[in-house]
Parts: structure tokens; sequence; C-alpha cells
């Protein structure tokens, strides 16, 4: 009787415990401006700097704003073209993004002129 309590109790303990969210790894170019952006984070009410980017070959024109990517060390006033890898999971969580880009490679670092 205790063996098959252990085995019911073993069996809904990795049932529940697995995350069910598919993960989707494709490879993307980014384009980083060579500013960052200032803003409130909705989380912490804080202001947090975040990084300008664009996908190429994305249907969008318009800049993502993201915390940061992993491997990759921003230096103001230069615009990079990355070649990166891109987490997506389907799993959607209030407040909490579900896209990650990885450093694969910089393809280019340009030195932006200041506009006056």
């Amino acid at each position: 009787m205790k063996t098959k309590i252990y085995f019911l109790a073993t069996t809904l303990l990795l049932l529940f415990s697995c995350d069910k969210a598919e993960v989707n790894y494709t490879e993307v170019e980014l384009i980083v401006s060579s500013e960052l952006l200032f803003a409130i984070d909705p989380i912490s009410t804080i202001e947090t700097s975040y990084l300008q980017v664009k996908e190429i070959g994305a249907k969008t024109d318009y800049w993502l704003n993201i915390y940061g990517i992993k491997g990759f060390e921003y230096e103001p006033g230069y615009e990079y073209l990355l070649r990166t890898y891109k987490k997506t999971s389907d799993k959607r969580l209030q407040d909490i993004p579900n896209v990650e880009y990885t450093l694969i490679k910089i393809i280019s670092k340009t030195k932006k002129q200041e506009e006056s």
C-alpha cells in the first residue's frame, strides 16, 4: 500500500512540476541603437535603461525595447549589428517578456556622431 501511495505521489509531483511551455530558438540579426532608452520599469517602478533593437527581416519597422542581450556588453555611442539566438516561449506571464536574445557574434560596431 505504501508503495502505491509513493508511486502516485511521485507521478503527481512530476506532472505538476513539468513546464509545458514550448520554447523555440531561431537565429536573427539585430541592429542595436547607439542610444539607450531610459524609462520607468513597470515591475519595479524604477527608472531603467533599455537597449533599442530592430530585427532584420522582421515584418515591423518598430524599435523594440529590451533589458539586454546575454553575452553582449553595450558601449554607448556605437550602433551594432549582431547575430543572436532568439529564444521565444509560448508561455505568457503578465509583465514578463517571453523573448530572450543571446549573442552569437558582433558583425559590426559603428561609431555614431552626436547630432547638434
